[in-house]
């Protein structure tokens, strides 16, 4: 079933449109880095001084919770489809470039844990259906993006959202426990008479 839904999505649901957009979105350089300098202006411009501080903070459990899926990755050696089918992989022709480890790192895959970790922490953290929407619909699309390539299977895509999502929500717990400066970002909670 994984294999079977990978090479229809690889092959059957390809377009060159999507090609772009796919490749694009699995770019750290041209897409997560420019993401993350926007998310941190749109803080800073709501929230000051504070805003950049709960910036600096998803940094901080994006780059924790990448070494922590890059343990699971050691800990489960798992091989990523590109590399275990490479005669039967379609690996899109687009001047991003697509890399497949032929290590055995395949899951989970930290695309989606790392995009699912900061839309649920961010969402938690400002109490907004606007942030969570807006990240949901792009972590989505960056988990997506992973199939599609190639580069992982369904099924660590999927492992790979459950457990950011976990993990953002864990963090968000931490950081509303251990963080003060998050108070003063959080709208109050409204409660009817």
């Amino acid at each position: 079933m994984d294999q079977h839904l990978l090479l229809w999505f690889n092959h059957d649901a390809s377009t060159p449109g999507l090609d772009i957009l796919f490749a694009w979105l699995s770019q750290t350089t041209w897409f997560s880095v420019p993401l993350f300098a926007l998310i941190l202006a749109l803080l800073a411009r709501a929230h000051g001084k504070n805003g950049a501080k709960l910036w600096l903070t998803l940094v901080a459990i994006t780059i924790l919770g990448d070494q922590l899926g890059g343990l699971l990755k050691y800990l489960i050696g798992q091989h990523r489809p590109c590399a275990e089918l490479p005669e039967l992989v379609r690996v899109p022709q687009t001047w991003f470039t697509i890399n497949c480890s032929t290590h055995l790192n395949g899951m989970p895959s930290n695309h989606a844990w790392n995009f699912f970790a900061a839309t649920v922490f961010l969402g938690v953290l400002l109490r907004s259906w606007t942030w969570a929407l807006a990240l949901g619909v792009i972590a989505l699309g960056v988990s997506l993006s992973r199939v599609y390539l190639g580069v992982h299977y369904p099924s660590q895509v999927v492992v790979g959202m459950l457990l950011g999502a976990l993990y953002g929500l864990l963090a968000a717990r931490v950081a509303l426990h251990y963080a003060p400066f998050i108070a003063h970002l959080r709208p109050p909670i409204r409660t009817t008479p």
